[in-house]
């Protein structure tokens, strides 16, 4: 234990020399490109994001919005909750509410005319 305490501080002092000898102006100059790089990194992260898959977008709703959001999550809670407390619900019933509780209308009227096909 002593043996590994007495390198992890000569591994400390090496680092802090380090600092040292390469001066302050460099590592604040190191530290300042890796954000600036890592802000430019997220950024196209988050266009992929938006571009591909359609979220992400800057919304601004309405209060009325909102307030059907919020309604929409409880009903949404509610249902889930009641599927895993009632074992009434047949499982390809609950498998059908839980693949489709989310999806927008127009694709579960898309998913319906598809079975409707079979």
């Amino acid at each position: 234990m002593a043996i590994a305490l007495t390198l992890l501080g000569m591994r400390f002092i090496g680092i802090c020399q380090f600092i040292t000898s390469i001066g302050e102006y460099n590592i604040l100059s190191y530290l300042s490109e890796r954000l600036r790089q890592n802000i430019q990194d997220a950024s196209k992260a988050k266009d992929i994001i938006i571009n591909n898959l359609n979220i992400g977008h800057d919304r601004h709703f309405t209060d009325a919005h909102k307030e059907l959001l919020g309604q929409y999550y409880d009903a949404s809670k509610l249902i889930l909750h009641c599927l895993n407390q009632n074992s009434a619900v047949s499982s390809n019933v609950k498998c059908e509410i839980e693949q489709t509780l989310l999806l927008p209308i127009a694709k579960i009227e898309k998913r319906n005319r598809e079975k409707d096909k079979h």
